[in-house]
């Protein structure tokens, strides 16, 4: 079994990395065709680097050979010999591994949750990656001419900011997209962001190629696109301003390439590139971090509202959420003709667990208990821990109480043989079906306390079926 494991891995590994190559190939070749005149330019976005360091905090540095092959494949392609094109393909592997280790051993999340990841990849890609990719690219730069100081200085400013801004947006982007589509599975659920960056990249477009692009200020539409990304970061978080600020630098070097719109009246000289890459840096970083702190708040008040709904202990409803939503489901049971039912249940002689083995095995129990509900019932009947050993279960269809009953108390007794973990156990139940007639849930609950009651005087491990009349009818 452990052998078919490993080769599974091994064989789910050598596809990871040749998927690995081709994108880094291809990633690659696409980065040198948008390239204008200025090398520096080029590496501005869709950096093969980012995209290898997000699969890389996705699937770990094992990865490191696809990169290798896949930047050795693309710098002969590009016309390198062997050993610079080796020395290139072995800094960016290496530059992988180094990123991947140090954003792991900072605590670093992947899905960009907090504004402190997103930073933490900016400095990490500022402060470890580039010095060491530049250091690299200085040593493949030396089998072909001395190194002068007037490359390590270009190296060490220009090229270091554009690169920078290429790598931080090209990882951010990879990570935010899957992290959004782990969450958003469908169509309908991707449409708002498809379309709102199907406009901005229409509007954008607009201003750079169309019409009246010459009367336009550079300033005035990179003023424009800030505010415009600023929003977006806003309403779509990370995804928005990473995928936004994608979008941005693509079409500012399209317009770059082929001198489009105000940049017609630019000298395309390394200082004026210079501080349009700047300002865009500022950009990208500015809406990057808003972006963060957009998901960061509102993952904390989509933590906050499970926390006042759910029991803290079990993770099932508190009471005061299943009243709300169980009055929800009587008030559509009366519209729609559907059929509930309601289990009050309660666990037998739990004081005297509590009292015998302690509040920590007692603990156990409960959440024990829970999990055995949440298995055997659906996601659409609600769950509940009323409080102390009290559940409550609100179960939607034309169910039998009785059988109910009985599938409750036997898979309740299944869920114990072999466990060790907790001492054996078992529920009493009132059960009663709700009535349109039913003037609120207390009617209801009342009826099944009543049948609950009489469970638990009647010997316990028993439930009671409390029909609408007042009547019960006891069963073992």
């Amino acid at each position: 079994m452990n052998t078919q494991r490993l080769k599974h891995l091994a064989k789910n590994l050598l596809l990871l990395n040749l998927v690995v190559v081709v994108m880094y190939f291809c990633m690659g070749r696409l980065s040198v065709g948008l390239s204008v005149q200025d090398e520096s330019v080029s590496s501005s976005i869709l950096q093969p680097e980012g995209m290898a360091l997000a699969i890389g905090l996705l699937f770990g540095s094992s990865i490191w050979p696809g990169v290798l092959i896949g930047q050795l494949v693309l710098a002969l392609s590009q016309g390198l010999t062997t050993v610079p094109a080796l020395t290139s393909a072995t800094g960016h592997a290496l530059q992988l591994c180094v990123g991947v280790g140090v954003l792991n051993l900072v605590g670093f999340n992947s899905a960009l949750t907090r504004q402190r990841d997103y930073l933490l990849l900016m400095l990490v890609i500022l402060a470890v990656l580039q010095p060491l990719s530049r250091l690299m690219g200085l040593v493949a730069l030396s089998w072909f001419q001395p190194v002068s100081f007037s490359d390590v200085l270009n190296t060490l400013t220009y090229a270091w900011v554009n690169q920078l801004m290429g790598e931080l947006v090209t990882a951010s982007t990879f990570l935010a997209l899957i992290d959004f589509w782990k969450h958003h599975k469908t169509l309908k659920q991707w449409s708002p962001l498809l379309l709102t960056m199907g406009v901005f990249v229409a509007c954008l477009s607009w201003l750079f190629f169309g019409n009246m692009a010459r009367e336009w200020e550079l300033l005035q539409i990179f003023a424009l696109a800030s505010v415009a990304l600023t929003l977006i970061s806003i309403r779509f978080a990370v995804v928005g301003a990473t995928l936004g600020s994608l979008i941005l630098l693509t079409i500012t070097l399209l317009a770059l390439r082929f001198g489009a719109g105000p940049l017609q009246r630019m000298d395309g000289s390394e200082e004026v590139l210079l501080v349009i890459n700047t300002f865009l840096l500022g950009t990208v970083l500015s809406c990057g971090l808003i972006g963060s702190l957009v998901r960061e708040q509102g993952d904390k008040e989509r933590r906050l509202t499970y926390l006042a709904s759910r029991d803290y202990l079990t993770g099932l409803y508190n009471r005061r959420n299943f009243y709300n939503m169980a009055a929800h489901a009587l008030a559509r049971m009366r519209r729609d003709g559907e059929k509930l039912t309601l289990v009050w249940m309660d666990l037998d002689k739990f004081k005297s667990i509590n009292d015998t083995f302690g509040h920590n095995v007692g603990d156990r129990v409960l959440i024990f208990l829970a999990r055995v509900l949440q298995e055997h019932f659906r996601e659409e009947d609600l769950i509940a821990r009323m409080g102390g050993e009290e559940f409550a279960l609100l179960l939607r269809g034309n169910f039998d109480s009785r059988a109910i009953g009985e599938k409750i108390r036997q898979f309740v007794a299944d869920a114990q043989k072999g466990i060790s973990d907790v001492p054996h156990f078992t529920v009493s139940m009132g059960i009663t079906p709700f009535l349109p007639s039913d003037s609120d849930i207390d009617v209801a609950m009342k009826r099944a306390d009543e049948g609950l009651y009489k469970a638990k005087h009647q010997g316990r491990d028993r439930f009671v079926i409390a029909d609408p009349t007042g009547n019960t009818q006891a069963t073992i």
